[in-house]
């Protein structure tokens, strides 16, 4: 299943790890063949598993790769269990609290100050900006200009760490489609055209 955005292709969603599991290769060299015509710009991942970004990057180039990624999912760096659980739920409202007296301090909202939190990852990093309300697309793009010291960051992270966060983003059904659980066969069992 392919997504065209704004000339960035990218397969995604639970028929789309299926389709990184068994064609990843040869989606990737017709891509490149499409980059290659000028048909489209560049290519792009989400949801991809770390090997299935080596193996498409070694036949072509990778512009972007998109993960959930924020203050509430860390599950990019590290294994998690159910979020929103009932026995998670009270652990989650001590760290809201806790980044919510940061976000007050600055002058910020605790949303403003997540996506800052992702904004500061690196230039090779952007926060998406999801909302469907003005209002909060202009908190969000205030985000952008939040300047977090290293101090700040520290302690950010310090309340909530990788090992903190409780619950997965998704139910035990979806979990097999996540980029945590599929994986692509072996390099050595694929047959090149």
């Amino acid at each position: 299943m392919l997504f065209i955005q704004s000339q960035l292709y990218s397969w995604n969603g639970p028929y789309g790890l299926e389709m990184q599991r068994k064609r990843s290769f040869p989606l990737a060299r017709a891509l490149k063949k499409l980059v290659e015509e000028g048909k489209i710009n560049y290519i792009g991942l989400s949801e991809a598993l770390p090997d299935i970004i080596r193996r498409v990057h070694v036949v072509h180039p990778i512009t972007a790769i998109q993960l959930e990624w924020s203050l509430w999912t860390r599950d990019a760096e590290e294994e998690t269990m159910p979020r929103f659980q009932p026995e998670n739920v009270e652990h989650k409202n001590k760290l809201y609290e806790q980044v919510n007296i940061i976000a007050t301090r600055k002058g910020y909202t605790i949303p403003q100050l997540a996506l800052s939190w992702v904004h500061h990852q690196g230039d090779d990093v952007s926060p998406i900006l999801g909302t469907t309300k003005i209002k909060n697309f202009n908190q969000n793009v205030g985000a952008l200009s939040i300047k977090l010291t290293p101090d700040e960051m520290a302690e950010l992270e310090s309340i909530d760490t990788a090992d903190a966060v409780k619950g997965e983003s998704y139910s035990s059904s979806h979990m097999a489609f996540t980029w945590r659980f599929a994986n692509t066969p072996p390099l050595s069992s694929w047959k090149a055209k």
